[in-house]
């Protein structure tokens, strides 16, 4: 596996509780990045990954990621604990971008990425879509989705229990996702055709691209210091597999919820 070194680190962000930092590669790249040993822990260098890798294949907008290295021969321009030297979790900086507002909504050239990102958010139950975690690139008027670092369950830090406890329910009346994520989400789809809005042709077509095998490829594809036990892997991989199996369920709970289904 290739590890892109960090040459410097510039600043930490003042955004989310992971503390990101922006950062300099030695080949000039600026990227947004989440270090080893994080306050948050090394699972979210995990779920990022994952996530990352799992929308690239939906075709969803998003950073290109990969992987650094923090060591002794990168240098800061902050004060920087050497307990988080090592690797780290690399999102590519897009310089000119905001949070959405409506009164560009009806600007962006991918609004209908939408309700691909909706689909994915459910299928990954992430319950973090925030208005800081879905922005609008102005550069490109394009809508663009950062932060995976608490997915697969609306807890902190997953367990297998939570999985389990999730993959219990009634995957049609859980409206966790909608809660969570609909201030941001209705902040787009207010402005977007009703009748464009199919997620359950969706989920036919985009779903279908991961099955078990390719799932299980995507989680063991996280670099080994940073993979998660191996009978976590086994649930999750259970977890994400009968979520699309209940893609219909999982569409209908999208759809009943609010004005999703006018």
């Amino acid at each position: 596996m290739e590890l892109v070194h960090i040459s410097k680190i510039l600043e930490t962000l003042k955004v989310g509780c992971t503390a990101p930092c922006l950062a300099i590669t030695d080949d000039g790249r600026h990227v947004v990045l989440k270090t080893f040993n994080n306050c948050e822990g090394n699972l979210i260098l995990f779920n990022e990954w994952v996530s990352f890798c799992f929308a690239k294949k939906l075709s969803l907008p998003i950073p290109d990621a990969f992987w650094g290295m923090i060591d002794g021969n990168t240098s800061f321009d902050i004060e920087f604990d050497s307990n988080n030297y090592g690797i780290c979790f690399c999102s590519t900086y897009i310089s000119k971008s905001n949070v959405i507002m409506p009164t560009f909504v009806k600007t962006i050239n991918n609004i209908e990425a939408i309700s691909t990102i909706i689909l994915f958010d459910h299928w990954i139950y992430n319950a973090d879509r925030n208005e800081g975690n879905i922005l609008i690139d102005f550069n490109n008027k394009r809508l663009f989705i950062i932060d995976h670092s608490h997915v697969f369950s609306d807890t902190q830090e997953w367990t297998k229990y939570d999985l389990t406890d999730i993959m219990s329910k009634e995957v049609s009346s859980d409206h966790t996702i909608m809660k969570s994520n609909y201030n941001s989400y209705s902040k787009i789809i207010e402005q977007y055709p009703r009748e464009l809005f199919n997620v359950q042709e969706l989920a036919n077509e985009k779903l279908s691209l991961f099955d078990i095998q390719t799932i299980r490829d995507i989680i063991y594809s996280t670099p080994s210091e940073l993979l998660i036990p191996k009978e976590n892997c086994c649930v999750l991989e259970e977890f994400l597999r009968l979520r699309i199996e209940y893609k219909k369920e999982m569409c209908d709970a999208i759809m009943s919820f609010g004005r999703m289904g006018d």
